[in-house]
């Protein structure tokens, strides 16, 4: 027999995990010894599925392996069991890939059959065997990658009187110190298994899965019962022994010996019977039907078929369920086609309003009803509920004015841990600074190759970046100074008149100058070159500005007058030094963290940058102020870290992560 104790894991905070421990004994007198069956699952799937997926693996595996244990080794029966398991995770996989949805196992499963001990695991489990003062690691997938949901290979191992297997599955590695494990294992004044399940609660774990078995014995029992609950404990011996296994055997013996009596006498007297006359009547019907006229049962068999198939295309078609579905449908298609009517008279706000109802609609069918939903509309040749929601989202977008744009990539590092910062465009090429090494690179717009043409570890973390056609550089913003970059590589810190730069967080150059945006001063300063560096700066604001008004300001650009983008969506407006006042008609409400703004001068507009979104939104220049014109939303998969506009081809050119990309403007 086999002792065994379970640390049963708690209910998980996260309801798409939970970790189930099932424990069997051989159910079949055909069995001559025990052939016990140890499973712990810890499954990541729908709410409703993880118990269903659990159970359904417990009953395909037991099933499997105790219904002919007269046919092959215990090895064998165990790789049956495996295969019919695999086959329905399988099918499970494929089912939750369409529903893109997240379904995974990390599990274990042993059997142990006289003297020998089967395992087969996914995913990070880790299984040990203690004889005496020897451990020996079975299973050690720490941290293992397993994304197939498929039990691996049998392993399989000597097991002795005496020894003792310990069975851990839920990422041991991670969520228990490894001390703790140590600690049950090691050779010298190990704790004990109620000690470990002690301090492993104390963790307050909610995914751990562990069950500790002693093989004391393996001396055939009579009383085998069937164990299936989430915390199997068997009987102790003295229960064994208070429970009189003799009488106990005597009463299952006689009981045995009537059903088998009962068994003969009814086949004697009834099974028989019925045998006898179905034979009769099947010989009677051949010989004079169907053996002289063929056709006729023929024609009986296929009139059968085809009511069969009718009856089944009826039922299917009238299903209650599939009926409730198509009316559910109906109505998200009746209230699409309101919005697209609502969108036609111009009544925008009404047809957001009527999209997000229908969206809200088909969110509340469960994932299950949609799937069946879009079978019976792909059978009928309709769209299907993925085809409304894109209908939906492209609705939305034309309403709301937004592009959704493909963009091409100009260049991209192959540099192990390069991310660029900043850029600009000078001449025919784009420049940008990796923000990890200082590096400058040199990228023609038109091709995908670059080159490096200089670097400086103090361009680390590069704020800014601007060009200037003036004095054919780039002048880059650091924490503490200015730095001019010659397009042949050759890079120097520039210096003022004091000596000092303000601390400042956004550069814009314009004619011989270079404007510094400091919110930390509530003040933009101008610096005009010189021989030797800048002269001394100089308050470009006249009037000295409200308080707090560049507090959240993060970037500015020059064109003759100053705009100053904030990160809460507005946009300030400078005419030499005076404050304009400026007001954006048509403003989207999450017009809002923008970091970047540039001027572009045909058409007449500016262009601000939600990075988060990858979004650049377009502002048609008026006498009064802007209008909102459109936002265009790239395919970027990182956020943008900055951007320029090229008026010779139109093109918009921005950076992330390791990429330089572009698309055209339109």
């Amino acid at each position: 027999m086999q002792h065994f104790e379970v640390i049963k894991p708690t209910i998980s905070p996260d309801k798409h995990t939970q970790t189930f421990a099932y424990s069997f004994t051989s159910p079949s007198d055909d069995i001559p010894t025990e052939e016990n069956i140890y499973t712990i699952l810890t499954i990541w799937s729908q709410p409703d599925d993880l118990r269903q997926i659990a159970s359904q693996i417990k009953e395909v595996f037991s099933t499997a392996y105790y219904e002919d244990v007269t046919d092959g080794s215990p090895e064998l029966r165990f790789k049956k069991s495996l295969q019919a398991v695999n086959k329905g995770l399988a099918e499970l996989n494929q089912y939750y890939r369409k529903l893109e949805k997240r379904f995974h196992i990390e599990g274990i499963i042993a059997v142990i059959s006289e003297n020998t001990l089967l395992l087969s695991s996914i995913g990070d489990v880790q299984a040990y065997k203690i004889s005496s003062d020897v451990v020996t690691a079975l299973i050690n997938n720490t941290k293992k990658s397993q994304h197939q949901n498929i039990f691996s290979v049998v392993r399989v191992s000597d097991l002795s009187p005496g020894e003792k297997i310990i069975l851990t599955s839920a990422r041991f590695s991670d969520h228990i110190p490894k001390t703790l494990l140590y600690s049950f294992l090691q050779p010298t004044d190990p704790i004990t298994f109620p000690e470990l399940k002690r301090q492993t609660h104390s963790l307050q774990n909610s995914h751990l899965g562990a069950i500790y078995i002693e093989n004391k014995s393996l001396v055939p029992t009579q009383e085998a019962t069937v164990h299936s609950t989430d915390e199997a404990t068997p009987l102790s011996k003295q229960q064994k022994t208070d429970a009189k296994p003799n009488i106990f055997n005597e009463t299952i013996n006689k009981l045995t010996t009537i059903v088998k009596k009962s068994t003969k006498i009814v086949s004697l007297y009834l099974v028989r019977p019925i045998k006898k006359r179905f034979k009769q009547f099947w010989n009677t019907l051949w010989s004079k039907y169907i053996n002289p006229n063929p056709l006729i049962p023929l024609a009986v068999l296929g009139a059968i078929v085809i009511i069969a198939l009718a009856l089944f295309g009826y039922l299917s078609w009238y299903n209650p369920q599939a009926q409730n579905l198509k009316k559910t449908y109906i109505s998200i298609e009746q209230s699409l086609q309101k919005a697209q009517s609502q969108a036609s008279n111009n009544d925008s706000s009404s047809a957001l309003a009527t999209l997000d109802q229908t969206r809200q609609k088909i969110d509340a069918i469960s994932a299950k009803d949609q799937q069946t939903l879009n079978t019976i509309q792909s059978q009928a040749r309709k769209p299907t509920l993925i085809d409304l929601k894109n209908t939906i989202s492209q609705l939305e977008d034309r309403l709301k004015g937004i592009t959704r744009m493909t963009t091409t990539t100009v260049y991209q590092n192959p540099k192990a841990g390069s991310s660029y910062s900043s850029m600009a465009i000078l001449g025919e090429n784009v420049y940008a600074i990796n923000e990890a090494t200082g590096e400058i690179t040199a990228s023609a717009k038109n091709a995908s190759v670059a080159k490096t043409i200089g670097a400086n570890p103090e361009l680390k973390g590069t704020l800014s970046l601007t060009a200037s056609a003036t004095s054919n550089s780039l002048f880059a913003l650091t924490s503490d100074s200015v730095y001019q970059i010659k397009p042949d590589g050759t890079i120097t810190k520039q210096s003022t008149a004091s000596s000092t730069w303000p601390s400042s967080v956004a550069i814009a150059a314009y004619l011989q100058n270079v404007y510094l945006l400091s919110p930390s001063d509530n003040q933009i300063y101008r610096f005009t070159k010189s021989s030797s560096g800048f002269g001394a700066k100089v308050a470009y604001l006249k009037k000295t500005p409200s308080a707090g008004l560049l507090g959240d300001a993060t970037s500015l650009s020059v064109t003759g007058n100053v705009f100053v983008a904030k990160r809460n969506g507005d946009i300030l407006l400078f005419d030499q030094g005076i404050q304009k006042d400026f007001q954006i008609s048509g403003r989207p409400t999450d017009m809002i963290d923008i970091t970047a703004i540039a001027y572009t001068e045909s058409p007449d507009q500016l262009i601000v940058l939600n990075p988060i979104k990858k979004a650049f939104i377009l502002l048609a220049l008026k006498d009064t102020g802007a209008e909102y014109v459109k936002e265009v939303i790239v395919n970027s998969t990182s956020d943008i870290s900055s951007f320029g506009y090229d008026t010779k081809d139109k093109n918009v050119y921005f950076t992330t992560d390791n990429l330089i990309q572009k698309f055209i403007l339109q």
